[in-house]
Formats: C-alpha cells, sequence, structure tokens
C-alpha cells in the first residue's frame, strides 16, 4: 500500500511540473493602450505588455478597444495566444 501512495506521489508531482512548464492558459481583460504592429506586441492601460503569437491578427484591432487576452506566462512574459474584442 505504502509502496503504490508514493507511485502515485510520483505520478502526481510530475502532472503538476508538466502542465507548469507548458504554461497554463489563463484570460484578462481590458482596454488596449498601445499595439506595436513590427514587434508584435500589445500593451494594455493597466500595464499589462503582451507578446502576441504571428496567429493572431492585430488588423482590426485598435488602441481604446476593450478586449479579452488568452494567454500562458512564463517567467515574467506573458505570450497572448488569442485577443478578441470584449462586449
Amino acid at each position: 500500500m505504502r509502496k503504490a501512495l508514493s507511485v502515485f506521489a510520483i505520478i502526481a508531482a510530475f502532472a503538476t511540473s508538466s502542465a507548469l512548464a507548458a504554461g497554463v492558459n489563463d484570460q484578462t481583460t481590458g482596454t488596449i493602450k498601445s499595439i506595436d504592429r513590427s514587434t508584435n506586441k500589445v500593451t494594455l492601460q493597466n500595464g499589462e505588455m503582451f507578446n502576441v503569437a504571428k496567429s493572431v491578427n492585430l488588423a482590426n484591432l485598435r488602441p481604446g478597444e476593450k478586449v479579452t487576452v488568452t494567454f500562458s506566462k512564463n517567467g515574467n512574459m506573458m505570450h497572448a495566444t488569442a485577443i478578441q474584442k470584449a462586449p
């Protein structure tokens, strides 16, 4: 029984560390302060800055628009995988 619990604990620890390493997606809603299309970066009015995936179309977004950003965090860097206009 003790051995089975140890194996379970090791598997649970590995699964948790793998999820953290992969960068679990999160969301935030805010207003766009600026868009730098040359570097694919978006900054919200609250100061959050995102490196935006090349697959995200920035052409339809404008400063002042309220958006929802789906992102993952890797250290201090936030990587946006989707940006949608918010209601």
